[in-house]
């Protein structure tokens, strides 16, 4: 990944260099990716860049790269509404752990629909 190569150079106290080649013929991610590190030393703007190119991956899983099925959100434009359901889903559970509650059972249908019940320690290598 690109903002862990750009997190390598330059550490110490003399300044640090980055020479990137490529051949003649490259992919247009390849090219972006390239003009990203050329454009830019923040490690967050590759990293955004990176991920929206190759994908988060499997969260559940070990894959690294994909993309995700999200039907109403994109994982590197709608970190906000990820941060206040992750709110709200903190704030139900602290209230309800079992989800047992009458206005939960919605929740708690749509989890076990997906599947988040399941023994998960075989996707963990």
């Amino acid at each position: 990944q690109l903002h862990q190569l750009r997190g390598r150079v330059g550490r110490g106290n003399n300044q640090g260099y980055c020479i990137l080649m490529t051949g003649d013929n490259i992919s247009s991610d390849a090219r972006l990716r390239i003009e990203t590190m050329v454009k830019t030393n923040n490690g967050f703007e590759i990293a955004d860049v990176d991920l929206k190119i190759r994908g988060p991956g499997n969260l559940m899983g070990t894959k690294q790269s994909g993309i995700l099925n999200f039907k109403i959100a994109d994982i590197s434009k709608d970190q906000n509404l990820f941060k206040l359901a992750r709110k709200y889903a903190i704030e139900i559970l602290n209230k309800d752990k079992s989800l047992v509650k009458k206005e939960n059972q919605c929740i708690k249908y749509t989890l076990a629909e997906m599947g988040a019940f399941k023994n998960i320690w075989n996707y963990i290598s």
